[in-house]
């Protein structure tokens, strides 16, 4: 889930380093992932208090540099923690960059370490080559490894090709990160064109052909996928597009996929076709809707989502989700739908409000969150913030959290 807490957005790009996610899957490597702090707990979506902490971001001639400091209390089963970020990139002409970064997380009785180097080269302007080196170094037995990505990518509007591998050792942790697989192998291959007809309407008429390979660091296969992809997209704005993929995936261990639903061990068919309809997003009422299909641990998984946004004034947004998911596994079938409206307006320049409402079909929950913002002056903010969980098994309506969260910033130019 992304991070919403301004604290840990204001200058958020100084501290990245690692592999983004996409719309299909989750980031493969994180070094720093800020919600790793204050959020936990025995369900790991718990609120942790945060005692106080510190960040410095800035340029210092030409280097980036940027730390942070914050210490959670303890709760529960949580003991009280430091956690610690420290980075910097030193410009090398132009648009090049070497740099480092030390993540540190400790209590009482553990922690976790992670160096890191990195580096970007424009070779020319269509030609980037990247890559990190990460090593962790954890108390205790084990936690103790080496990761490390390359990647090349040229790209023009017309052509571009990347290749990328991916190296995460299986001892590898990073407690203030995120790491979606250790013990890891992956080379990804990426081609794509967009010629530009001129006719017909079109903008332009995307297609792109991809390839993974993800195997153990001893040679066991893990998931092979190849992928194509097709969309045109119209002078209107409007666009359509459709994904095709081709796969396998291996499963080493069982798991709870949903209520009296478990998964067993083995190697599965990751077939996957997903059409993509979006309307032009300079409408006043923007659509953006998608239909999948694709086989699912031996079973099926059918599903959609839609969004309509509405936007009649400057000041006023709103946009409705639904999304459908409808399983047939071997062992039994569910049905997940989310529902979701999220509302915006601005009073003035200065004060928003912007509300979050949610419903949850597996949970039973009913989610909302209601925020106002007062910019009181450049760059600082007053925020007021109210949070409501309800639902319990087949009660939807019995409250189970309410929160009221004041927060004030300020600040201050030297």
């Amino acid at each position: 889930f992304p991070e919403k807490r301004d604290f840990f957005l204001e200058n958020a790009g100084i501290f990245e380093m690692g592999i983004p996610g996409n719309p299909l899957e989750p980031p493969p490597y994180q070094l720093f992932f800020s919600r790793r702090i204050g959020i936990g707990g025995e369900d790991d979506d718990e609120v942790i208090p945060i005692l106080g902490g510190a960040r410095l971001t800035g340029r210092v001639g030409g280097q980036t540099v940027g730390f942070l400091n914050l210490v959670t209390d303890e709760m529960d089963d949580e003991p009280r923690t430091n956690y610690a970020v420290a980075r910097m990139k030193r410009d090398v002409g132009q648009n090049n960059f070497v740099g480092w970064m030390v993540t540190d997380r400790r209590d009482a009785s553990s922690s976790n370490t992670v160096a890191a180097a990195d580096g970007s080269w424009w070779v020319k302007p269509t030609l980037n080559l990247k890559g990190f080196f990460t090593r962790s170094f954890t108390s205790g037995e084990g936690g103790d490894d080496n990761s490390y990505h390359v990647s090349a990518d040229y790209n023009t509007d017309f052509f571009s090709v990347s290749a990328s591998h991916l190296m995460v050792g299986p001892e590898a942790e990073a407690d203030m990160g995120f790491i979606t697989r250790e013990d890891i192998r992956r080379t990804d291959v990426f081609v794509r064109l967009a010629p530009r007809p001129g006719r017909w309407g079109l903008r332009t008429f995307t297609m792109f052909f991809s390839g993974n390979y993800v195997s153990t660091v001893d040679g066991r296969l893990q998931d092979r996928s190849v992928n194509s992809y097709l969309s045109p997209e119209f002078e209107s704005g409007d666009n359509i597009g459709l994904l095709l993929t081709k796969g396998r995936t291996v499963l080493d261990e069982d798991f709870d996929l949903a209520d009296s639903i478990r998964v067993d061990p083995g190697e599965f068919a990751a077939d996957m076709a997903i059409l993509f309809l979006r309307s032009s997003p300079h409408r006043a009422v923007v659509a953006d809707a998608s239909l999948r299909a694709q086989r699912f641990y031996g079973g099926t998984l059918k599903g959609g989502q839609a969004t309509l946004s509405i936007s009649p004034t400057p000041q006023i947004s709103m946009a409705v989700t639904h999304s459908l998911n409808l399983a047939d596994m071997p062992n039994g079938e569910f049905t997940a739908n989310v529902t979701s409206l999220r509302l915006g307006y601005a009073f003035s320049t200065k004060l928003t409000t912007n509300a979050l409402i949610q419903y949850n079909s597996l949970d039973n929950s009913f989610s909302t969150n209601v925020r106002l913002n007062f910019i009181h002056r450049p760059g600082s903010d007053f925020f007021v913030v109210l949070t409501e969980e309800r639902g319990e098994e087949d009660r939807l309506w019995d409250l189970t959290d309410r929160g009221l969260a004041l927060k004030l910033t300020y600040l201050m130019r030297f």
